[in-house]
């Protein structure tokens, strides 16, 4: 089975675009089989990949019943890099695949850092 995200690194990689719906049924499998357990969870892992709308709602559903937060800007970087050096380690990903991945975080980063500042500057200006 591949390896797939834990709760936290799920949303920091949803919210990042790097997380497809695609692989919720496969991610609601292994939370499964970590323990994690609600209704709509079990939906999912067996949800068709066929009804891409199903499988949004019932990812949503999943999250609210398990109470899974969205993560904050700031920390999820930590969160993407920790799955992707797990899936690089697990022989899931290329030397080529990762340095993608590093740049997408990079990038990703750096906008969020500029759209900040920009906040932070925006706010003094307002003053």
């Amino acid at each position: 089975m591949k390896l797939q995200p834990t709760p936290a690194q799920a949303m920091a990689l949803l919210a990042s675009g790097l997380l497809e719906v695609d692989d919720f049924p496969d991610v609601a499998a292994q939370w499964l089989a970590y323990g994690m357990d609600s209704e709509s969870l079990r939906m999912l892992a067996g949800a068709d990949q066929e009804d891409r709308a199903d499988i949004r709602d019932l990812w949503t559903a999943a999250l609210e019943e398990l109470d899974i937060q969205p993560i904050p800007v700031e920390n999820r970087w930590p969160l993407i890099w920790a799955y992707e050096l797990a899936t690089w380690k697990a022989g899931e990903r290329t030397k080529e695949q990762g340095e993608r991945c590093r740049a997408d975080v990079e990038g990703f980063v750096e906008a969020a850092r500029k759209d900040i500042q920009a906040g932070i500057r925006g706010r003094g200006s307002a003053s």
